[in-house]
């Protein structure tokens, strides 16, 4: 992987809350695109354009009545679209806002809501999450129990079923990418991550993050069971959005820059997001 590029904001994009960044990567045809939640103006959507130099072509701030956070926001890629509110989205095509005539109310409670459930439906399976850190597998058109297993950390991301592999992110109390045999349970491969909540899949590499002060992506060969290969970013946390398409990744991870003193006297680390392209 060698990294082709870098785009760091400016100064008075400096940020303690990296939920903000929590956006949206899509790769055009000439440009780069990245939706995020403007840090200027309350309820409004910004969304910057890059070129293959990794020069800023553009830049807009949309506003958006009843503005959810980006944790919150659908990318319907059928439809190509963002979902960031009840009733509005953008349209990915024209960078224009527009309304729905339905309410998105529901499919925005289930994904605020879709890890809390006690149960998934997988392909051929169901997934029963009793507590935690604990998973039981049944057949779902029988009902006959497969396995039950425990991994370490919160379920963090939908599970992928990938041939006959569960693919299971997790984080918190030391998360991470586990892979289960999909009729024994049994873990053929952890990614020690700290934690993850973006992950890519082409073929048969995923992509991901590992979290910490210098982050790192990486590329992990599931037929092997090995990193292939890892390159150093910033500060990444489990907010930082991923994409990656037609051999390149845009990753997002934090400069810090300095420091500075709260009210309580504490110093709070101050950071300017970077956007990286990688070549794969």
């Amino acid at each position: 992987m060698i990294k082709q590029l870098d785009f760091q904001y400016g100064d008075s994009y400096r940020t303690a809350s990296f939920f903000e960044y929590n956006g949206l990567f899509k790769k055009l045809d000439d440009c780069y695109l990245f939706c995020y939640s403007s840090r200027f103006k309350h309820d409004t959507l910004a969304i910057d354009c890059f070129n293959a130099e990794g020069q800023q072509i553009n830049h807009l701030q949309l506003e958006v009545e009843d503005f959810l956070i980006p944790s919150q926001w659908i990318h319907d890629e059928k439809k190509d679209r963002l979902i960031v509110s009840n009733k509005d989205y953008l349209n990915l095509n024209t960078l224009k806002m527009e309304r729905s005539e339905q309410s998105f109310e529901t499919i925005i409670n289930d994904r605020m809501y879709k890890f809390a459930k006690d149960q998934y439906v997988v392909g051929p399976y169901l997934i029963k999450n009793p507590s935690a850190e604990k998973y039981e597998c049944y057949r779902l058109d029988s009902g006959v129990l497969l396995w039950k297993q425990t991994l370490r950390g919160y379920l963090y991301h939908n599970i992928i079923l990938k041939d006959d592999t569960f693919i299971i992110c997790t984080a918190e109390h030391g998360g991470g990418v586990y892979l289960l045999d999909a009729n024994t349970g049994i873990i053929k491969n952890v990614i020690l991550t700290k934690g993850t909540n973006k992950i890519c899949i082409v073929d048969n590499m995923l992509y991901t993050y590992v979290l910490g002060e210098k982050g790192k992506f990486i590329s992990f060969d599931m037929n092997t069971g090995s990193i292939i290969d890892q390159i150093e970013l910033n500060r990444i946390t489990i907010d930082c959005p991923l994409l990656v398409q037609n051999g390149e990744a845009l990753t997002l991870s934090f400069l810090r820059v300095k420091r500075r003193e709260c009210i309580k006297q504490k110093h709070i680390r101050e950071y300017v997001p970077v956007i990286s392209v990688i070549k794969l």
